[in-house]
C-alpha cells in the first residue's frame, strides 16, 4: 500500500518482492516498473535495483551503460557496496570500452570505504597476469586486507597465494 501511495523506499522494496515473488506473484515487468518509480524519486535502493535489473535483463533489456549510471547514482546516494559492480563493468567492458584504470579506481573507492568485496576485486586484478596492473605484492596485500575482514573470497585467494609461495616471508605494502 505504501508503494502505491508513492513512498520511494516502499516502491523499491515492492520491486524486490515482485522480483522474487515474496507475498506477491513473481513478475519481472512489475518489478522493473516499481524499481523505476523508486529510482525516479532518487531512492538509493531504487537506483541499485534498477541497475541490477539492467545488468541482467530482468524486466527490461540488458543495458550495461544504464546499469552503470544507476549504480553510480545509488553509490552517490549512500549505497556502499556497489563499487565492485561499477568496477566490473569497466574491467570487463560491459557497455563501455574496457578500462583497467577506471575499474581499479572504483575498486579502490570501495576498499577505502571498508567494503571487503572491493579488497577481493583488487587482489584479483593485481593477481591477473593479463592485466597491466599485475603486481604480486599488491595482490597479496589486498587479499590479506580482505581476509582480515573475513571476506571468503579474500581468504580463499590468500590461501591460494600462500600455496603458490606468494607473500609468506615479507610484509607487503600498497
Amino acid at each position: 500500500k505504501s508503494a502505491e501511495q508513492g513512498y520511494k523506499e516502499a516502491q523499491a522494496i515492492h520491486a524486490i518482492q515482485c522480483a522474487i515473488g515474496e507475498g506477491v506473484e513473481k513478475n519481472s515487468d512489475e518489478a522493473f516498473k516499481w524499481a523505476r518509480l523508486a529510482a525516479e524519486q532518487e531512492s538509493p535502493l531504487g537506483h541499485a535495483v534498477v541497475a541490477d535489473f539492467f545488468s541482467c535483463g530482468f524486466g527490461t533489456a540488458t543495458n550495461f551503460a544504464l546499469a552503470r549510471l544507476h549504480y553510480e547514482k545509488a553509490e552517490k546516494l549512500g549505497i556502499k557496496d556497489l563499487n565492485v559492480n561499477i568496477g566490473n563493468i569497466w574491467l570487463f567492458g560491459k557497455g563501455v570500452t574496457p578500462n583497467e584504470e577506471e575499474a581499479l579506481h572504483w575498486y579502490q573507492q570501495g576498499a577505502d570505504k571498508g567494503d571487503p568485496s572491493s579488497f577481493g576485486a583488487l587482489a584479483g586484478c593485481y593477481a591477473s597476469k593479463h592485466l597491466k596492473c599485475y603486481d604480486q605484492d599488491k595482490s597479496v596485500f589486498w587479499a590479506k586486507a580482505g581476509a582480515s575482514r573475513n571476506d571468503p573470497k579474500c581468504r580463499y585467494l590468500l590461501g591460494f597465494f600462500h600455496s603458490a609461495g606468494m607473500g609468506r616471508s615479507e610484509e607487503h605494502t600498497s
